[in-house]
């Protein structure tokens, strides 16, 4: 006779999270948006996906996008960009970009 043994596998445990730091990331943000000479001197190092809330990593390129046309990236030209977003809604809106910009660190403060 022959018996049909089904195998489950074993459960696979979940990966431990990549380390992150929100407050990092919105520090580098408002600090950008307060200094654009900031965008310059981090784009040649940082993508967006180097994100870890992909809300940071939109507004990072959307800043760059701004910056590359020499054009000012402040809440106020980011606004019409994030309209829309979802995200950006569930942070509270447009009001989240000027937050940003409170949490900003000083292009001194900054590590090169």
């Amino acid at each position: 006779m022959v018996e049909i043994v089904r195998v489950i596998p074993p459960a696979v445990p979940e990966p431990p999270a990549l380390p992150h730091n929100i407050e990092a990331e919105a520090a580098l943000l408002g600090a950008m948006m307060l200094d654009n000479r900031i965008a310059e001197d981090v784009q040649v190092r940082l993508r967006s996906d180097h994100f870890f809330e992909p809300l940071h990593g939109r507004i990072y390129e959307a800043i760059l996008k701004l910056v590359d046309r020499n054009m000012l990236a402040t809440p106020v030209t980011l606004r019409p960009m994030f309209e829309g977003d979802v995200g950006m809604r569930e942070l509270g809106g447009p009001a989240y970009l000027a937050q940003l910009t409170g949490s900003g660190a000083r292009r001194s403060a900054l590590r090169r």
